[in-house]
């Protein structure tokens, strides 16, 4: 029965995969606003728009675009909680509650961990002499890479000590 919802789970996350390919940058604001703006409040700067390249702060020579969203994260993000913990729920709306959730809290967490991400990287790179500038997008690969990666590391924590503790008690009251 669950390979029903592992299946319309792979539909969903390619679907939104291949209108992330095809659709322009203006259909993603939804999502590239929120980690702008806690870009901007960080380091205390504004970035302008332009129509379908992104955002670019001139004085510190930072454009955050489609490449930055962070994707790839938010669809490995659903699909890793989804298929480790909904075989864990017994009645279909109790599954759909817990899609609908884990929707939104990978769509939280690629804002926050986008964010982090960026920043860090940005961090990181001031931190790089001008003459290793050369390694600049492999670092700046490296420091996504290490991000997204301990950030998943921790969701899958919390939501296996989530069903450990309450999955059962839950269920039973739903």
């Amino acid at each position: 029965m669950n390979y029903i919802w592992y299946m319309l789970v792979a539909a969903l996350m390619g679907t939104i995969k291949f209108i992330s390919i095809k659709a322009p940058l203006d259909n993603f604001l939804f999502l590239l606003n929120p980690i702008v703006w806690i870009v901007e409040k960080y380091f205390n700067v504004s970035f302008l728009y332009y129509n379908n390249l992104g955002f670019f702060n001139e004085n510190m020579n930072i454009s955050i675009g489609k490449s930055c969203l962070g994707i790839n994260f938010f669809i490995v993000m659903f699909f890793m909680i989804i298929t480790s913990f909904i075989k864990n729920i017994k009645k279909s709306a109790n599954k759909l509650f817990f899609i609908f959730s884990v929707l939104i809290y990978s769509y939280m967490a690629t804002i926050l961990s986008t964010s982090i991400r960026i920043i860090g990287a940005i961090c990181i790179l001031k931190l790089i002499p001008t003459q290793y500038m050369k390694y600049e997008r492999l670092t700046h690969e490296f420091i996504g890479v290490s991000f997204y990666f301990t950030y998943m590391l921790v969701s899958y924590y919390i939501f296996s000590k989530g069903f450990e503790k309450w999955g059962n008690v839950c269920e039973k009251r739903i």
